[in-house]
């Protein structure tokens, strides 16, 4: 566990969230999703196994809210997508998340929320 920790306390370490269903569809509780952190070097253990993101194209929100502006952020995102002429590519969106929210002086989380897109025709 220790090489795992190390790993963890990189700075350049990441944390992310994979949403395999949207909750625009799917009940909260029913929601699939993965958790995944960023490597810079091989973590070996029995409970990881390796995921590999390839979006291609994304639009991206960053973003600096409490947790409770997660929806809204999400769904204003996805409302930008729909009126600037692109649609969802069918690759699972994710969010990348930059700092640790309750150390924040304000308890607020550094996210950026990426759709994979294409453009519509």
């Amino acid at each position: 566990m220790a090489k795992e920790k190390e790993a963890i306390e990189d700075p350049k370490t990441k944390i992310l969230t994979i949403f395999h269903y949207s909750f625009r569809d799917t009940p909260a509780n029913e929601v699939r999703k993965s958790v995944c952190i960023t490597k810079s070097k091989d973590l070996e253990a029995p409970f990881l196994h390796p995921i590999t993101l390839n979006p291609a194209t994304c639009i991206i929100g960053d973003f600096e809210i409490g947790i409770h502006e997660f929806s809204s952020s999400g769904t204003g995102l996805f409302s930008w997508m729909n009126a600037n002429g692109y649609r969802p590519s069918g690759k699972d969106p994710f969010e990348i998340y930059h700092n640790d929210y309750q150390s924040h002086p304000e308890k607020k989380c550094i996210v950026s929320m990426c759709i994979p897109v294409n453009r519509k025709n």
